[in-house]
């Protein structure tokens, strides 16, 4: 709880700090290397807390209707909230860093961020019980409780892979990161289903 609540906190106090020194327009969206979405300097700076509050809202709101909700401890639980946290905090940071003029590839934050995502994501998956909310959901992984352990300890293992493989090449080949963390996690999703 506290460690959430000093990630929303760091990163008010980081805008607030940053923003004499803020271009008036700030980009929130790149393609190609180039801003493709541009929004007022307030506007860029309140959009990634907001977004905080909102996904983390929208994900305890599952789990409190979720009628097998206690299949997520609250370690996990605590885990996914600090995840999304840290993932819109490093967003948040990139359009900080952006409009102060700093030079950023936003390809290698992106790839690294994914990689970072799936190790984490690869851990925590072994470890939830059966629910409607986190983890691999199928019909047949809901229906059976040892289905559904061995279906997410193996889909947590090609996460957990597949973050060490993405992770590296996010540098050297950043221009393709998108195509290849595409298809590395697509590859990892049918697979998991499959199994």
């Amino acid at each position: 709880y506290w460690v959430n609540l000093s990630i929303f906190f760091l990163a008010i106090l980081v805008s607030l700090f940053t923003w004499p020194y803020l271009d008036q327009e700030l980009a929130i969206q790149w393609q190609n290397g180039e801003a493709s979405a541009t929004v007022p300097r307030w506007l860029g700076i309140v959009t990634m807390p907001a977004v905080m509050i909102l996904v983390i809202s929208i994900f305890v709101l599952f789990l409190r209707f979720d009628p097998k909700r206690d299949g997520v401890s609250s370690e996990t639980r605590s885990t996914i909230i600090t995840l999304f946290m840290a993932v819109f905090f490093a967003g948040h940071i990139l359009i900080l860093l952006n409009g102060l003029g700093v030079e950023m590839n936003e390809r290698v934050y992106g790839g690294l961020i994914i990689g970072l995502l799936c190790i984490v994501l690869g851990n925590i998956m072994p470890k939830v019980r059966m629910n409607h909310t986190v983890g691999l959901r199928t019909t047949w992984t809901l229906k059976n409780k040892t289905v559904w352990e061995l279906s997410n300890r193996f889909t947590g293992r090609l996460f957990f892979a597949a973050g060490l493989v993405i992770l590296p090449l996010a540098i050297p080949l950043s221009e393709y990161y998108v195509l290849i963390a595409t298809g590395i996690l697509l590859c990892v999703a049918v697979t998991g289903v499959l199994h």
